[in-house]
């Protein structure tokens, strides 16, 4: 019995080293690219400070006028649009602050899900865009400047250059395709 239960135990030692090893050595290399975002111009005025609430507010807003419902105000079950699968919804979901308009601005990256309304499920994926201050105020700009298949995971900025660390999820096979280190730059400052 004593060597029964000593060759199981060195069995299970012998395949969790194992797994730990092909953890290890199924780490991805960190691809670097650059993606040109457009109309973000150098901010000349000081921004008032954007808040959680703000940037919420916002993205529904902007959604509102494509005729999205939000999350905060989704429609009856018993409408016959959700029924015929005719609505989407948008739901806040993470502010990453950032400054992308130059010292003065306050701008942030958000996510968002896009979904029909009472939805779960695991393969969608947030949308991304940028909320920017200008002389007009904050805007909405640059939806879906990363495709939904690349979930953000961090923003860097080194040397006044912001990066975005992300990586891209295949839903269907369960699995990270790769991680990436996207730099924005802007491609037509306004």
């Amino acid at each position: 019995m004593k060597y029964i239960l000593l060759t199981v135990f060195l069995l299970l030692l012998s395949s969790s080293i194992h797994a730990q090893e092909n953890i290890i050595s199924t780490k991805m290399p960190v691809v670097d690219t650059v993606i040109s975002i457009g109309g973000i111009g150098k901010s000349t005025h000081h921004a008032p400070s954007l808040t959680f609430n703000l940037a919420k507010k916002l993205v529904y807003a902007y959604y509102r006028k494509k005729g999205y419902c939000s999350s905060d105000k989704l429609p009856d079950m018993t409408n016959s649009e959700i029924k015929d699968g005719n609505i989407l919804c948008v739901d806040f979901d993470t502010l990453y602050f950032t400054h992308l308009s130059g010292k003065y601005g306050q701008d942030a990256i958000v996510t968002f899900w896009i979904t029909p309304p009472y939805s779960s499920g695991n393969c969608f994926q947030p949308h991304k865009a940028i909320i920017t201050y200008n002389a007009n105020g904050y805007q909405f700009t640059n939806e879906d400047f990363i495709p939904d298949s690349f979930a953000i995971d961090s923003l860097t900025i080194i040397n006044d250059r912001v990066f975005v660390n992300a990586n891209q999820y295949d839903c269907n096979q369960h699995k990270e395709i790769r991680r990436l280190r996207i730099q924005l730059k802007n491609s037509k400052p306004e």
